[in-house]
């Protein structure tokens, strides 16, 4: 994941990869930035590589995204994607759930800025 979207010079704030979903908020770092193209990118190179690993799992074909404007909003986004495991009933504490992380930032500082 690293790879794809540092290559369309984009960071991952959360993401959190649930059972039959993935969850991601991508954040262009530059004007050039190309969040689509990214996540297309990692999206058909994991799904070769799930295809050809005999994995039963399959990507949809299209995703649900959506834009976040406001600067607040996007905390607030990220606070729901840490909490999607407890919501799910997979964990109570969403620090156990090892599927949650964040690149190029620190999950700790957006989870306690988020937590308000």
């Amino acid at each position: 994941m690293t790879e794809e979207f540092g290559k369309y010079q984009c960071r991952i704030p959360i993401y959190c990869f649930m059972p039959d979903h993935l969850h991601v908020i991508s954040m262009g770092m530059t004007h050039q930035s190309d969040g689509k193209r990214a996540m297309d990118s990692f999206k058909s190179k994991s799904g070769l590589y799930l295809r050809n690993s005999g994995a039963e799992y399959r990507w949809q074909t299209d995703y649900y995204d959506r834009i976040i404007r406001r600067s607040e909003e996007w905390r607030k986004k990220v606070f729901y994607v840490f909490q999607n495991p407890v919501r799910a009933g997979i964990v109570e504490d969403p620090w156990n759930y090892a599927l949650t992380g964040s690149i190029g930032y620190s999950l700790e500082e957006l989870i306690h800025d988020a937590a308000w």
